[in-house]
């Protein structure tokens, strides 16, 4: 038997249960488009999101990181705003400013 090519269409048997059949083929009349299209067109969708989620994941742990890196900086600079205010307050009282 001839290997198939990744881009032939197969034909496969396949037990859902029947709530779930109605619900996609009312989906696919909503789309005007086949039963078959509706469902390769979700399990081909489903294999991208997987796909996708590693890549969406670090980009939501840079964006974390990034956040934090930025937070930490402002509070740093309120710090030492604030240690200099108290200073220059310090000081008035003490007359030496």
């Amino acid at each position: 038997m001839p290997r198939r090519k990744t881009t032939d269409t197969v034909q496969l048997k396949l037990r859902i249960r029947e709530d779930l059949r109605r619900r996609l083929e009312q989906e696919a009349k909503r789309k005007r488009v086949s039963l078959n299209t509706e469902m390769a067109e979700r399990l081909s969708k489903s294999l991208e999101y997987e796909d996708a989620q590693p890549i969406a994941e670090r980009v939501a742990q840079s964006i974390k990181q990034h956040i934090l890196a930025t937070y930490i900086q402002e509070y740093g600079k309120l710090i030492a705003d604030l240690r200099l205010e108290t200073a220059k307050q310090w000081r008035s009282k003490r007359g030496t400013d």
